[in-house]
Formats: C-alpha cells, structure tokens, sequence
C-alpha cells in the first residue's frame, strides 16, 4: 500500500510545483534596461540605486553615475532602450 501512493504524491508534488513556477513567472518581469545609461559596459540591476526621470524608472550602477546623470540627463538618455 505505501508503495502505490509514492506515485501519487509524487504526482501531486509536480503539479504544485509547476503551479507555482507559473503564478512566479507572471509576477517577474524582464528589465527592459540592462545597462548603466552612465557607465554603458556595466549591468543595471533592479535592486541597484535608481532615480525616476520623467515617469519613468532609470537603474545604474554607481551612486556616481546617478548624480551624473541628473547633472545632465539629455546626454545619456540617449543610451537608455
């Protein structure tokens, strides 16, 4: 008897388990920017320090590439997707 349920539960496991991994992948969306607009050959990353600029959200690498920027934003908003 104990060895017919391992199937099932195991069964069971799977499925909550893919239902899980698909209510997660609704939640995280991909990061439309993946690069510092300052520093264009490092990564941006969404934990990392951010400013909004114009409704929108910009990451950056550096505390110094964020006051880079609102010093002069026009010029690298051009490196932004």
């Amino acid at each position: 008897m104990k060895i017919a349920l391992l199937p099932v539960l195991f069964a069971g496991f799977l499925l909550a388990c893919s239902a899980l991994a698909q209510q997660a992948s609704k939640e995280i969306k991909p990061l439309k920017q993946l690069f510092c607009p300052v520093y264009a050959n490092h990564q941006a990353h969404p934990k990392s320090l951010s400013t909004e600029h114009e409704g929108r959200t910009i990451y950056f690498s550096k505390k110094r590439a964020v006051s880079r920027f609102k010093s002069n934003p026009k010029k690298y908003l051009k490196n932004l997707p």
